[in-house]
């Protein structure tokens, strides 16, 4: 976890992110992938609002994911279907 961040005007802010580890067995280091999930605002006043973030790289790669896949198979119905 993120530690909290205080802002002017009585304000602290917390990042949540999810996060995926992986380390190998007698090496120093390894591979973590971390995204924002979320912010939480906490006020002087006792409230806390929790504003979700909406990862906008992930929504694009997932696209282009997608789009490849889809051409794939689209040239693959087009050839695949003339060369028989």
């Amino acid at each position: 976890m993120e530690p909290p961040i205080d802002i002017p005007g009585g304000r602290r802010i917390l990042p949540f992110t999810e996060h995926f580890r992986v380390t190998l067995p007698g090496w120093d280091g390894g591979v973590r992938w971390q995204r924002p999930v979320s912010v939480a605002e906490y006020r002087d006043d006792g409230t806390v609002t929790t504003i979700p973030v909406v990862d906008v790289t992930r929504q694009a790669q997932w696209t282009i994911y997608l789009m490849g896949m889809v051409g794939a198979l689209l040239v693959w119905l087009v050839f695949g279907r003339k060369s028989r």
